[in-house]
């Protein structure tokens, strides 16, 4: 996929992202923390730049669109919990906390300074 195709792609994902958490937001559902988590993260052009994923009130990104690459790039990931928020290296049952906080702004930042000091 060429570069222009890609960030079209993930210029979509994050719009349709947001949409979804603000909808679920407004009907008072749970998804509260992750729509604070993905507003955040959005506003972080380093995290904007790659392709968006959630499961399990966790956003991850990649570099890639295909859902079989997520995961395995091993960029850390960010859960999104009424308590707060964990920034988690790895995925799934092998992982290592790399910072709490209850503010999803510090959680991004961490990931984003990550992802800059690897991705050089």
């Amino acid at each position: 996929m060429d570069q222009e195709t890609f960030a079209a792609e993930v210029a979509a994902e994050w719009r349709a992202r947001i949409e979804h958490t603000r909808a679920e937001a407004a009907r008072g559902e749970q998804g509260v923390p992750m729509g604070r988590l993905i507003e955040a993260a959005a506003a972080e052009p380093v995290l904007r730049a790659l392709f968006p994923w959630t499961s399990m009130a966790c956003l991850s990104v990649s570099a890639s669109t295909d859902f079989r690459t997520w995961g395995t790039e091993g960029i850390p990931g960010i859960v999104a919990w009424r308590s707060g928020f964990t920034v988690l290296e790895g995925h799934g049952r092998e992982n290592t906390v790399l910072l709490e906080t209850d503010d999803p702004v510090v959680a991004v930042a961490y990931l984003a300074g990550w992802l800059r000091e690897r991705r050089r």
